[in-house]
């Protein structure tokens, strides 16, 4: 099974690394860097804001209903 991944991602023995071995703030970097490469950080800021409504409204909801 792992012979058959390892064909089929293209890794070999020369371009493979062992990510337990990273130091893990640079590990952390590597993983934050190439994630946000793929996230359209204008919805994602935008969803983050909505969340954050939408928190105060359940906190308000609860809030009167405990009165």
């Amino acid at each position: 099974m792992k012979e058959a991944f390892r064909e089929k991602v293209g890794l070999n023995k020369s371009n493979l690394i062992r990510l337990d071995a990273l130091n893990p703030k640079v590990l952390h970097e590597l993983v934050k860097k190439n994630v946000e490469k793929l996230i359209d950080m204008d919805s994602f800021k935008e969803k983050i804001v909505e969340e954050k409504i939408d928190k105060e409204k359940l906190r308000d909801f609860e809030e009167g209903a405990i009165k």
